[in-house]
């Protein structure tokens, strides 16, 4: 018998370990060949990232340039926004009684009715300027202080609209605001690093100072409606736009005519004896120009041609009327109705001194 035979089991043994070493040693060279490829990828990158450490990188100094002027620009933009805005802040509200407030809507009302009656202005019935419901009921003392602006400034916004006289003011709708309600906006939960909002424990805080509900401003929608001329019109959206004390941001704006078939010629009220069939008749350009009788002239008559007279004089035409005003006859001058549909904005945050002085500087 062979020794294999007669050691079978230490046969087998060293067979797997020469079997496993093999495999062992295969997977060791072709790792060690991979690891070596990683080695070198590795040592490429480390050399291209030391390159860029030791260069100055991109953009350059041109378009570095470029970079800055842009945000600068824009932060001046930002700026000059900012500082219109500032001249709008009221500050702190007038806190009023509910008893105050009645008696300030009451006082504005009077003054209202009496300017558009002088202006000839036909206003709605029971026309309140918009605050019918304080009509026969108190406000609410936390809403006083927000209502009263809003008073101040459709007083401001009313006063121009009689200024310009209006035919007719048709309706004139105020929003309910949320203090009215009730309704108080939650201050917003304050960011944490990653920009996300902070859970509950950051829920219920209060706002930064001078910004109520965590906003910048508050809008007052109004509507409004009102008949009058074009000239009218321009000279109160020119007032409107142009005000320093409140800010209106007007949203929409419908105008339709009052008219609404187009004028013909049968509307122009012509002046007598200024109409179509009397104008002037001009001279005749052939007037001077005389045809020769059958004869005349000729050879055998031996006479003389006979003299030709001269034109008469033709007068001076009638002097036309303002044709500016024949022209509105004709093309139609009525009225306008008006809708138009706007913000008053309160603007919140602190007095425009105290908020330049706390400012962030943009550069």
């Amino acid at each position: 018998m062979s020794w294999i035979q007669e050691n079978k089991f230490v046969a087998g043994l060293a067979a797997s370990t020469v079997v496993v070493g093999g495999a062992i040693l295969f997977y060791g060279n072709t790792q060690g060949g991979a690891y070596d490829q990683k080695m070198l990828e590795y040592e490429e990158l480390k050399g291209k990232h030391t390159s860029l450490e030791k260069s100055k990188p991109y953009p350059d100094a041109g378009n570095l340039k470029k970079r800055l002027d842009g945000i600068k620009q824009y932060s001046d933009v930002i700026d000059g926004v900012r500082t219109a805005l500032i001249k709008y802040q009221p500050g702190k509200l007038a806190s009023l009684t509910p008893e105050q407030f009645s008696d300030a809507q009451v006082k504005t009302e009077k003054e209202l009715r009496a300017a558009f009656e002088a202006a000839g202005t036909t206003l709605p019935d029971e026309c309140n300027f918009g605050f019918e419901k304080y009509a026969d009921v108190q406000a609410k003392a936390g809403a006083t202080a927000h209502l009263n602006y809003q008073l101040g400034a459709m007083k401001w916004l009313l006063g121009k609209l009689a200024e310009v006289k209006p035919q007719e003011l048709t309706n004139i709708k105020r929003a309910e605001l949320p203090v009215e309600a009730g309704r108080v906006e939650p201050a917003p939960a304050p960011a944490r690093r990653g920009g996300k909002a902070a859970g509950r424990k950051g829920r219920g805080q209060a706002p930064k100072p001078g910004v109520v509900g965590g906003k910048p401003y508050e809008l007052m929608p109004v509507e409004l409606a009102f008949t009058a001329s074009e000239a009218s019109l321009r000279d109160f959206l020119k007032a409107v736009v142009n005000s320093g004390d409140y800010f209106f941001s007007i949203r929409a704006v419908r105008i339709r005519n009052e008219r609404q078939t187009p004028p013909t010629i049968k509307d122009a009220d012509f002046p007598e004896g200024n109409g179509p069939a009397a104008r002037p008749v001009g001279p005749d350009p052939f007037g001077s120009f005389v045809f020769p009788d059958d004869g005349a002239g000729d050879d055998d008559g031996g006479g003389a041609p006979a003299p030709v007279p001269a034109p008469a004089p033709v007068p001076a035409p009638a002097p036309v009327a303002d044709s500016g005003r024949i022209l509105k006859q004709v093309l139609g001058s009525e009225n306008l109705h008006v809708y138009i549909s706007f913000d008053i904005l309160l603007i919140k945050g602190r007095q425009a001194d105290d908020a330049a002085a706390t400012a962030p500087d943009a550069s």
